[in-house]
């Protein structure tokens, strides 16, 4: 094969990879989020640096946020002693809230407004959390909640739903 052929060839390969390879790259935080993702591990980090996963080893729950701001989220953990009984009251731990959310580019953070929640404190709640995704790989890391045990920051792993 001629020389000059071959290199126009990898030429015209480079002009077409090359922007589509950077585009990839460079899509905003908000671009990346966009779309359902699925609880991998929670963990309560208390003040003094201790890591505590109260939601049990088979923790599950899900994540969607829309391209137009919305958002809904849940997180179910362990099963509960003295159930109801009554499917409208949970058998395990739960948090659950959807609402409105803004992302911050340059803080790499999402700010998010719960509109109702599972937890009543929550019910109109602005609540920010730092976001580093990585691929399919989501980490959150809120701000501090107060409990009886004390502040903790919650820090969820999530991945991107297949």
């Amino acid at each position: 094969m001629d020389r000059n052929f071959i290199l126009k060839i990898l030429v015209v390969l480079a002009a077409v990879w090359l922007p589509a390879n950077s585009l990839a790259q460079s899509n905003s935080l908000k671009q990346q989020l966009i779309g359902t993702w699925t609880v991998v591990s929670v963990a309560d980090v208390y003040e003094n640096g201790k890591k505590v996963d109260d939601w049990g080893s088979e923790v599950g729950g899900a994540a969607s946020f829309d391209a137009s701001g919305r958002f809904t989220w849940m997180i179910i953990g362990r099963d509960l002693e003295n159930a109801s009984g009554s499917p409208r009251v949970s058998s395990r731990m739960v948090i659950a809230y959807y609402g409105k959310y803004s992302v911050d580019e340059a803080a790499k953070a999402i700010t998010l407004k719960a509109e109702r929640s599972t937890y009543p404190n929550f019910d109109g709640s602005t609540r920010k959390a730092s976001l580093t995704i990585k691929g399919d790989t989501m980490t959150q890391s809120s701000t501090p909640i107060s409990t009886p045990r004390g502040p903790i920051v919650p820090q969820i792993v999530l991945k991107r739903a297949e």
